[in-house]
């Protein structure tokens, strides 16, 4: 089954592998086997908010809403069982750059910051000789978050209050502006100087205003393709919304990931050069219930609505083996050491015990080196001061592995699912008779793993003008 013919997220795909012969040469000679370390010249790494990995044709969703990440995807590695630590963009992005759980850096929301004392990717490159530079299209999570230490550029969104409740302009800038913003800058710095970029695109989430051509195009194939298998697997838990506004709502949603696609393909052209070995990475801080369980939003649950996140690695002069790689579980906290081996650059300093494994050899086909078979998360945790609404709802931890996931709800009932019969959680079966085996297996290896990962960090809470400007994307009540 292809790439575009996939029915669910997790539907098995086809891989490719090495030949015969490079499988027995690199039994006998197991060291000339590992990953390969090219002078990357520049990095490239972006972050689509609260993109979920299953709306994208290149997982096989019936619109193509991604016809660029579907051609980046196919010269290079998808991995299909990628997941964020946390639903929420602040928390999500901090593992993401700091290989760290969130119970770890100490940011659980977006009201809180990574302190200084925490070692971040742009920190790790800037001290290998890369210039770092930052394009994001919202000032509300990262430099007050503290993220942007490192990034000797941090070109973020100018607006500094919400006017309009519903007006796009007011909260983030559109992905074409960020690009613009990028374009610009690039066009005036010295090429060869080596390059760690950092793209974040906001216009998944909500307030979802897409611009016309994409709204036209997601509408036009919504009719050419039959109301009627529409949206068939992720109807269950939309609730009592009207179904055509549900649907208005997700061609919205869709004609967003449209727009984000096509400016990345204008970044893409701009950069290409064949004297530069560019490596690309593309992926989500978390995705979008979408109504799915009863809800719109994110940030609450743990559910992989929320948590399943695309993640594509592309190389510009060819080094990695083409393939979708749907057999190993990959976490955010693995992209840094997965890097530091590609690149070759330091990570040791961190603050705490980073959780990453590398899959750099994945990148060049080969099966050596990765132990982890798991991936945990947790909600986002909002103070009562800032939320009575967020902060009624309980702590959630989850672990999951290929085929099952365990929820331990600290004020409510546990749960537990079958994700090879039941890819998006909807029959519990934590009190299944013959799963009692399973749900304790599972919930012991979780509360294992948890119990390693304190090291007493608290973020530090943000100021009362960021507060304002996330109750006005809708964070807090």
């Amino acid at each position: 089954m292809g790439m575009g013919e996939a029915m669910s997220p997790y539907a098995t795909h086809s891989v490719i592998r090495r030949t015969l012969l490079g499988t027995v040469l690199c039994a006998l000679t197991v060291a000339s086997c590992g990953p390969r370390r090219p002078e990357v010249d520049r990095l490239v790494l972006v972050t689509i908010d609260t993109l979920r990995a299953d709306h994208l044709s290149l997982f096989g969703y019936q619109f193509e809403t991604s016809p660029f990440l579907d051609s980046l995807a196919a010269q290079g590695v998808t991995f299909t069982r990628a997941y964020a630590q946390v639903p929420t963009t602040a928390p999500s992005h901090t593992s993401i750059f700091t290989s760290l759980y969130p119970m770890q850096h100490g940011v659980l929301s977006n009201v809180q910051k990574l302190d200084d004392s925490f070692l971040t990717l742009a920190e790790a490159l800037s001290e290998a000789g890369y210039e770092t530079a930052a394009f994001v299209s919202t000032n509300v999570h990262f430099r007050s978050g503290n993220i942007a230490q490192g990034f000797e550029v941090f070109d973020e969104h100018p607006v500094k209050k919400p006017r309009a409740r519903r007006n796009r302009a007011d909260k983030y800038r559109r992905a074409d502006t960020t690009i613009d913003a990028a374009l610009q800058w690039l066009d005036g710095r010295d090429a060869s100087q080596k390059l760690f970029l950092w793209i974040h695109l906001f216009d998944p989430h909500s307030p979802v205003q897409p611009p016309v051509a994409q709204r036209h195009e997601i509408e036009k194939q919504y009719k050419e393709s039959g109301k009627r298998k529409f949206l068939k697997f992720l109807r269950p838990g939309h609730g009592k919304l009207k179904k055509n506004h549900y649907r208005k709502r997700i061609r919205k949603y869709d004609a967003e990931i449209l727009f984000a696609d096509s400016q990345l393909r204008r970044l893409f052209e701009a950069l290409n050069d064949p004297q530069s070995n560019d490596l690309w990475v593309v992926t989500s801080d978390h995705g979008q219930a979408l109504y799915s369980h009863g809800r719109h939003g994110h940030s609450k649950q743990v559910y992989n609505t929320l948590l399943h996140v695309p993640l594509i690695f592309y190389s510009s002069t060819g080094q990695f083996s083409p393939a979708v790689i749907d057999d190993v579980l990959v976490e955010h906290v693995d992209l840094v050491p997965t890097l530091a081996e590609l690149m070759g650059f330091d990570f040791s300093d961190q603050r705490g015990e980073t959780q990453g494994e590398s899959f750099a050899p994945r990148l060049f086909g080969e099966r050596v080196g990765r132990q982890k078979n798991f991936s945990i998360a947790q909600n986002s945790r909002y103070p009562q001061r800032f939320s009575r609404r967020n902060s009624a709802s309980p702590l959630k931890l989850s672990l999951q592995t290929l085929e099952s996931k365990f929820v331990l709800n600290t004020a409510a009932d546990d749960e537990l699912y079958d994700l090879t019969e039941d890819p998006y959680e909807h029959q519990n079966l934590a009190d299944a008779v013959d799963r009692q085996i399973e749900r304790e297996k599972l919930e012991q290896a979780l509360v294992r793993q948890v119990e390693t990962l304190s090291i007493g960090a608290t973020g530090e809470e943000v100021d009362e003008e960021t507060i304002e400007r996330l109750r006005a994307l809708g964070y807090l009540q």
